[in-house]
């Protein structure tokens, strides 16, 4: 676990989950209907985090990111996508004792422990997402819980290093931020 680790990385991963679920219930719908996020709609964000519990999967499963690749344009917009596609990554990352091994993933080799952490962040940052995208603005009504937020917080450099203003996160606002929350979306590109 990391140093600055807060929760077990299972009961965040199971959080995030939540999360995501709850966003999930407030889709518009028209999910053909534009995102918070440039160029892509919300079945676009939809199936990029279904689909990437999938791709995680994968690569932990020991497949690249070639193999993975069909996934990406998969619809994963049907109402047990998700349930079933995390369902499948959890089993995977609840082996503790692989934790160590290194995986690839397309923005570099990571620890298992690391993809969770990451897949954490990318389910949050997205649930945050999708109530922007409907139109819930700023970090009181999306539902992240203060302790998940500083908890992924503590992870997040080791983790993401790298991604800030690439292809996977914007650069960072200005700040940082003191609530959690927001603090966890602006190194993630938003503004709360």
């Amino acid at each position: 676990m990391h140093q600055d680790a807060l929760m077990d990385p299972l009961d965040a991963l199971d959080q995030s989950a939540e999360l995501w679920s709850t966003a999930l219930s407030v889709l518009p719908d028209d999910l053909d209907v534009p995102s918070y996020l440039p160029k892509w709609s919300v079945r676009d964000l939809v199936n990029h985090v279904a689909g990437g519990g999938v791709r995680y999967a994968m690569y932990l499963d020991g497949k690249t990111s070639q193999d993975a690749e069909p996934t990406r344009h998969a619809d994963y917009c049907t109402p047990d996508a998700f349930a079933d596609s995390q369902a499948a990554l959890r089993e995977r990352l609840a082996d503790r004792d692989r934790w160590t091994e290194t995986v690839v993933h397309p923005a570099g080799p990571l620890s298992v422990l690391d993809s969770l952490h990451r897949r954490c962040i990318e389910l949050v940052v997205h649930s945050w997402d999708i109530a922007k995208s409907v139109d819930l603005t700023g970090v009181e009504v999306c539902p992240m819980p203060k302790e998940l937020a500083t908890h992924l917080i503590g992870v997040y450099a080791a983790t993401n290093a790298g991604l800030a203003g690439s292809s996977y996160f914007a650069s960072e606002p200005e700040g940082p931020a003191e609530d959690p929350r927001a603090e966890l979306l602006r190194l993630s590109g938003r503004v709360a």
